[in-house]
């Protein structure tokens, strides 16, 4: 029963590389532009809400993901996207930066690298997934953190990769 107990406690407090504590997401996918609009608003005006940040994919659901090839093998890459908020409110740490303009690349998180078989110092790749190119520019290096949950191994060997995009750019 200790046993259980240990394993309990380890699941629920165990670090995932980002915060976890008093985040509410609000899923706004089926409100519209205007409904969108009135949120980012009245929200801040909430005593309690102390930051607000903008997202299209967050670490706790796993983001969206891509499959392409890079030097011949099937690559899975999972895609957050958010603004400067997001970064902060999750405790994402930029250990390099390479100081491109928001929205220009993605921060990979450090254990990406080696799964994608380029340097930390590499400018970019470039991916095909059968059908197109694509140039995929590295802002910098983020912070190792684990996507869902700790009991996750599935999103656990695949590279993860965050834009930081200005708000504005962030469509509801």
């Amino acid at each position: 029963a200790i046993t259980m107990i240990w394993q309990t406690y380890y699941i629920v407090h165990a670090p995932l590389g980002y915060k976890t504590d008093n985040i509410i997401n609000i899923f706004t996918g089926d409100l519209g532009e205007n409904d969108v609009r009135l949120l980012r608003q009245e929200l801040p005006k909430i005593p309690a809400v102390k930051d607000l940040a903008l997202a299209q994919a967050i670490p706790f659901e796993g983001g969206s993901n891509s499959t392409f090839q890079l030097h011949g093998k099937n690559i899975y890459m999972q895609f957050l996207m958010g603004d400067s908020a997001y970064f902060r409110i999750f405790g994402l740490k930029i250990l390099k930066d390479n100081h491109l303009n928001s929205g220009q690349g993605y921060f990979f998180t450090r254990s990406s690298f080696p799964i994608l078989g380029i340097s930390e110092d590499a400018p970019a790749f470039t991916t095909d997934n059968g059908r197109k190119t694509r140039k995929y520019l590295i802002s910098g290096v983020l912070n190792d953190f684990r996507l869902v949950n700790i009991t996750d191994t599935i999103y656990a060997k695949h590279p993860i990769a965050v834009q930081l995009l200005p708000t504005d750019s962030i469509p509801p």
